[in-house]
């Protein structure tokens, strides 16, 4: 037995040459060379069992069936978030719980999973092709390393730009067929699209009103007739009145849309020539009529009319001073911006009234005034749209403004010309009976071009904004495309990795095997 321990310990390698100074790694070699076939059994062996799982799980594990339809929002507003009436919109409406549950039970779907994982497998994608070459473009040039700051910079300013100007509604609808649904087959994937595509515009015309243009509509049923009837006569004329100046703002509002001047009415009626109707029942009807009764002195109640007429100044000059207030307050940001603006983007001896100097063209310099330009330059459209939206604000208002100056000067009139004390009683029978009928007959022809009006405000709507035409349209057919849950690209890069490790741990596990064998032998 001591002999054997004294072979193992001569033929033990050493690790530290004296005799050198430096360590002697051939000894490890002799000993690894002794392991030989030991290493190349277990390497066999753990590389077929890797190879092995691998191919099972690439072919045993579930794969992702993923079915899409690209299409493009095309209403007014889809850029910058809003429906044509001006309502709030976001492109996670297409995936919300009232349409994916509307389409759920319409296309029966219970019978392949349940409605939260119908839900949880639909979501939207921005898409764009431009965008995407794009960002490949200026990724591969900004990922150069020899760029300076400045030109990291300067690129970098050009591609917001570029993007900016690119910003388009394109989207992807898609359904991510997983374990959590059974198998859908692929028309029934195209069709479960294409339902959740239109049930969204549907739900979007009815309850938002996305398919109607946002325009003040006046119905025939704001007066009521039994209302006149129980009203001061001289109060229900006034109403005719508030009811024909409603009625022209709304036809005039209406005629702004895209084809309206085009539009007629069942009754063959443009908006041009209801809006000359109501001008003259206004004119010839209404106008006439009030002064018939305030002349006469027709009334009610005289206490109660000087009231009325009192009231109706005191509203009419607390809308005047408010809509007056509200230019006042557009006007003082635009003067301040606009200003601000001119200041920033004048510096001295440029922009100015100067001589030739300030004709000749400018060289862009890289430096930051160049960049300050490059960000300025970025931001002329959002400040041109700003002030834009600012100066209609204010012209809405001076316009609201002058309707209600028009409003204080009637109601002003009447105090001060005021009513007759009264009537005959003679006449006075006749007196009422003519004004009923007149007011009728003033109330019908307003209540008639009124119903035109929403005609043909119906039929603008419904051509321009049709659900398939106004709110989106299919860009690209239905796709599908599968993804494993393996990749093979990524089952080879597991293998190599492993077979690389094992080449590592195998022979260091047996110099360790040879090793503690070494040191038993010595004890």
């Amino acid at each position: 037995m001591s002999n054997e321990r004294e072979d193992m310990i001569s033929n033990r390698p050493a690790a530290w040459d004296s005799s050198g100074g430096r360590y002697a790694f051939g000894p490890w070699l002799t000993a690894l060379w002794g392991y030989r076939r030991v290493m190349a059994g277990i390497w066999s062996v753990l590389v077929a069992l890797a190879a092995l799982a691998l191919v099972l799980a690439v072919l045993l594990l579930p794969s992702d069936r993923i079915g899409t339809t690209e299409f493009r929002l095309t209403f007014d507003g889809a850029v910058s978030g809003k429906y044509p009436n001006g309502v709030p919109f976001s492109y996670d409406e297409l995936v919300s719980e009232p349409v994916l549950s509307e389409v759920f039970q319409a296309d029966s779907l219970s019978r392949y999973g349940t409605a939260r994982d119908f839900s949880s497998e639909m979501f939207v994608l921005h898409s764009s092709r431009d965008l995407e070459l794009l960002d490949l473009d200026y990724q591969a040039r900004l990922a150069d390393s020899r760029l300076s700051t400045v030109d990291r910079a300067r690129l970098e300013a050009e591609y917001e730009t570029k993007r900016a100007s690119l910003e388009s509604p394109d989207y992807s609808l898609n359904i991510r067929q997983t374990a959590a649904l059974k198998a859908l087959p692929p028309e029934m994937m195209a069709k479960i699209l294409q339902d959740v595509l239109l049930t969204w515009a549907r739900q979007a015309a009815e309850r938002k009103g996305a398919l109607r243009y946002d325009v003040p509509l006046v119905s025939s049923h704001t007066i009521d007739p039994g209302m006149l009837e129980r009203s001061d006569y001289i109060v229900g004329v006034d109403m005719l009145r508030a009811q024909a100046n409603r009625l022209e703002s709304s036809i005039q509002r209406i005629s702004d849309l895209p084809g309206a001047a085009l539009v007629k009415s069942k009754s063959g009626l443009t908006l041009n020539e209801l809006r000359v109707r109501v001008e003259d029942d206004l004119q010839f009807r209404v106008q006439p009529l009030f002064e018939l009764v305030r002349a006469t002195g027709l009334t009610k109640d005289p206490v109660g009319l000087d009231l009325y007429f009192r009231t109706q100044l005191t509203l009419a000059r607390i809308r005047r001073d408010e809509a007056a207030a509200r230019a006042a307050a557009y006007e003082g940001p635009l003067r301040s911006y606009t200003g601000a603006s001119v200041i920033q983007s004048g510096t001295p001896g440029q922009g100015g009234r100067g001589g030739a100097a300030d004709a000749a063209p400018v060289v862009p310099q890289l430096g930051d005034s160049f960049l300050a330009q490059l960000v300025a330059l970025s931001r002329q459209a959002d400040d041109v749209k700003f002030r834009q939206e600012l100066t209609r604000a204010i012209v809405r208002e001076d316009i609201n403004k002058t309707d209600l100056d028009r409003e204080v000067e009637f109601y002003e009139g009447q105090q001060v010309n005021g009513a007759r004390s009264g009537i005959p009683s003679i006449g006075r029978d006749a007196l009422i009976g003519e004004v009923r009928t007149r007011a009728a007959d003033a109330l019908k022809a307003l209540d008639d071009a009124a119903d035109q009006a929403f005609e043909i405000y119906s039929d603008l709507s419904s051509h321009n904004l049709a659900p398939e035409v106004g709110l989106f349209t299919v860009t690209a057919p239905f796709r599908l495309r599968t993804t494993p849950s393996l990749p093979s690209w990524k089952a080879g890069l597991i293998f190599v990795s492993t077979v690389l490790l094992l080449t590592l741990v195998i022979p260091a596990a047996c110099l360790v095997h040879f090793y503690l064998r070494s040191r038993r032998a010595v004890v």
